[in-house]
């Protein structure tokens, strides 16, 4: 099962009668630290049931997310994603027992790769192996938040001897990001759950199924972006550029292509130009298959195909950066469309 809080399974209808709501990811970009906690208190009275949070090179992740749990009550919170290169396999662990200890059973810490030019360019950290630097810090977090004293020594993360206060806070559910075969497999043999891009509606069921353990509790979360081109105009070509963006990177282009996008990708040039063509290009059918490109409207129905497939969908409204009003109004939109209350609530 696919939880949105620790304390709500969702399922088609999250075992109330009520279709499981949806999260909700704020803006990467050009969003202040007071701006991120409003938006996520209005991501509460909204019904969404999580606000979630990317780190790149805004805003702290763990400082927003520290922020959030004092300013709301009953919604999830959870990153999409850090980069596991961003901080030590002990700090995480800190980061992530903390955010328990303020917000207990609703924190999610997802966890992600990042790309070679952030983690050696930006934080000078040698990128070396994705799968390896994964697992050594998700086996180090779980040492960790057993409180018992660290001993792992692996390719690219050793840690000894270190032991995590009990009365910090205790351990999170921890979520990967995991494009590849081989980093899906370590999150269903490591991980509580994993976070997908770009997934087609109509293979959520056959993708998720492949990922899954044959038992216990895992859970799956997929980044919706959510265009409107009546409340923000330009939004679905905004979607198809970043579709495009991603093809220049290989592990993606292998994942798209997984997921049945079939285009031809001349690697020689990725300039604006290029960009262009390329958006262009893709195929309208899977576009609107891995976005939303029918207006809020269109969020309800797509957000259920996703959740029959247990998947939580978490949204990503399509606006310009910068533009807080124009993401307010699409949340708004999503929240009318695809967020259903029981009779009484509303």
């Amino acid at each position: 099962m696919v939880q949105l809080r620790h304390d709500q399974t969702a399922g088609p209808s999250g075992g109330t009668g009520v279709p499981p709501a949806p999260g909700i990811c704020l803006p990467s970009r050009s969003l202040s630290a007071r701006g991120a906690v409003r938006l996520a208190t209005l991501a509460e009275e909204l019904g969404f049931s999580g606000v979630w949070i990317s780190e790149v090179s805004n805003l702290d992740g763990v400082a927003i997310l520290g922020a959030i749990a004092q300013a709301t009550e009953t919604i999830g919170i959870g990153s999409a994603v850090i980069p596991v290169a961003s901080r030590s396999a002990p700090a995480l662990a800190m980061a992530g027992a903390t955010l328990e200890g303020l917000a207990p059973g609703r924190v999610t810490l997802g966890l992600g790769v990042s790309s070679k030019t952030i983690v050696e360019g930006w934080h000078g950290r040698d990128f070396g192996s994705a799968l390896e630097s994964v697992r050594d810090c998700v086996v180090i977090l779980r040492q960790a938040w057993s409180t018992q004293p660290t001993r792992h020594r692996g390719a690219s993360a050793r840690s000894d001897g270190f032991r995590l206060d009990p009365s910090t806070g205790g351990a999170p559910r921890l979520y990967l990001a995991a494009l590849g075969p081989r980093m899906r497999n370590l999150a269903a043999e490591l991980a509580d759950g994993v976070i997908l891009n770009f997934l087609p509606r109509s293979r959520a069921a056959e993708l998720v199924a492949a990922v899954a353990p044959a038992s216990g509790e895992f859970g799956a979360a997929a980044l919706v972006r959510v265009a409107d081109d009546d409340l923000v105009p330009g939004s679905v070509a905004r979607v198809r550029k970043e579709v495009a963006s991603y093809l220049r990177i290989p592990q993606y282009r292998s994942w798209l292509e997984e997921c049945g996008l079939r285009v031809e990708v001349d690697g020689r040039d990725s300039g604006r130009e290029w960009l262009e063509q390329m958006a262009f290009s893709l195929p309208d059918a899977f576009v609107a298959d891995s976005a939303v490109t029918g207006g809020v409207a269109s969020c309800a129905t797509a957000f259920a195909e996703l959740s029959n497939a247990t998947v939580v969908p978490l949204a990503v409204p399509v606006v310009e950066a910068g533009d807080i009003e124009a993401f307010e109004r699409v949340m708004r939109g999503i929240a009318q469309s695809a967020i259903r209350r029981p009779e009484g609530e509303r």
